[in-house]
């Protein structure tokens, strides 16, 4: 199995992260699931650039990344529920255009749980979780 996840070189406390803005999580796990995503597809595939980029942004659309919550939250351990909680329950300052709200407020938990495994450098748990949304492992434990 491929490794396709970056690596965060910052491990900031878990109890700093617990205290972010829960939007700043999100465009950081946006930022990660989006290169995971790229770089999947890219070893995984011969795409022509467009149709690399078509493939990737519907893997990352707010629909797509709801449909992927909904697969793992009963895997998610205390410090990953209360941050899937927090991002979900935050103020959406936008109003979506291709998806519902629900399906957006879902899209932002997943990012912002993505950005929390990101920041405060666990690595080996943002991999397991990523790879099991996108197949590449059968299996996932509540860490």
């Amino acid at each position: 199995m491929q490794n396709y996840l970056p690596v965060s070189c910052v491990a900031i406390e878990k109890r700093q992260l617990f205290d972010y803005n829960p939007q700043v999580l999100s465009l950081i796990g946006d930022g990660v699931h989006t290169l995971f995503v790229r770089t999947m597809l890219s070893f995984s595939h011969q795409y022509n650039l467009n149709d690399l980029h078509s493939s990737a942004c519907k893997m990352v659309c707010a629909s797509a990344q709801a449909a992927a919550v909904k697969k793992i939250t009963e895997i998610f351990n205390d410090d990953e529920n209360f941050i899937y909680r927090k991002c979900k329950n935050a103020k959406c300052n936008n109003i979506p255009k291709h998806a519902s709200l629900m399906e957006y407020k879902l899209a932002t938990a997943f990012e912002g749980v993505i950005g929390f495994l990101y920041l405060s450098g666990q690595n080996k748990r943002l991999g397991q979780i990523l790879n099991f949304v996108y197949g590449q492992e059968k299996t996932i434990s509540k860490n």
